[in-house]
């Protein structure tokens, strides 16, 4: 074992960076994680998932660091199975916004999610991704069944309509949240204070690992602060344009092994 990423933190999405649409860690990215790791490098995953369906992608690459998970809103140590850091959205704050969007887009389906808990706004939307992506425990619900706070509320649809609700999201939702796209068929509120990179500083504060030098890579909306935040900030071919400009360097598309040539440049240029 060497030490040449020895100041390095690695910081990677997980769909549409470290793995494509299959939901598989190629073995050219798994094997370049690996020689990362051997070689004194620490590597974190920042994602829009939850702890549940995050933790097959953490156990595969045989990770120890914590993981930025919820687009920022929790920072979780799967060592400790615990929660490092929370970030929750005050859900009152979201209910005058959630009418709003039920009643001009009442074909979307609405999730606020607690902790391993999701309450369906319109129980009868099924997401196609839905058994691809999480495994949490969904329940219908009315406004008035919510819990007072959430990690993050999630919208989902059609592309076209997608880009609608994002647009009334940034038009009216409230100081206190955020909303951002992590795919064209995903808008997600969180807390204005919560992003992936303000979790990454968190992280890096609680881990003691603020000397090292990161180096961020994501491919949409959600990842733009951790891309521009990042010491060095990367983007694969098929990220969108606001990435491709927030990032100091450019790979080749997810599915070719994006993750493993931005290691290969780190261990040439850092």
């Amino acid at each position: 074992m060497g030490d040449k990423f020895g100041n390095i933190l690695l910081v990677s999405d997980i769909d549409g960076t470290l793995v494509d649409g299959t939901f598989t860690i190629s073995e050219k990215n798994k094997s370049a994680v690996a020689y990362f790791l051997e070689n004194g490098g620490k590597m974190v995953l920042a994602t829009g998932r939850s702890k549940i369906n995050a933790r097959k992608f953490y156990n595969g690459l045989s990770l120890t660091m914590p993981c930025v998970l919820l687009n920022g809103a929790a920072v979780y140590d799967f060592e400790r199975e615990e929660y490092l850091w929370r970030c929750m959205i005050d859900v009152p704050d979201a209910i005058p916004l959630l009418k709003t969007i039920l009643e001009s887009h009442p074909d979307v389906g609405i999730e606020v999610w607690g902790d391993g808990e999701v309450f369906q706004l319109n129980p009868e939307y099924q997401d196609p991704m839905r058994e691809y992506l999480e495994e949490m425990q969904f329940k219908g619900a009315s406004l008035d069944m919510l819990p007072k706070k959430c990690f993050k509320i999630l919208v989902s649809g059609a592309a076209d309509t997608i880009a609608k609700v994002w647009k009334l999201c940034r038009e009216s939702a409230p100081r206190s949240i955020h909303s951002v796209c992590s795919s064209e068929n995903y808008c997600e509120m969180i807390s204005a204070d919560a992003n992936k990179f303000s979790a990454l500083l968190a992280l890096t504060e609680l881990t003691g690992t603020q000397s090292r030098r990161t180096a961020a890579i994501g491919d949409y909306y959600n990842d733009i602060e951790m891309v521009k935040g990042a010491d060095i900030g990367a983007a694969p071919s098929n990220a969108v344009e606001e990435v491709q400009a927030a990032a100091d360097v450019h790979f080749c598309n997810c599915s070719d092994g994006a993750v493993a040539e931005f290691i290969d440049y780190l261990e040439k240029n850092t």
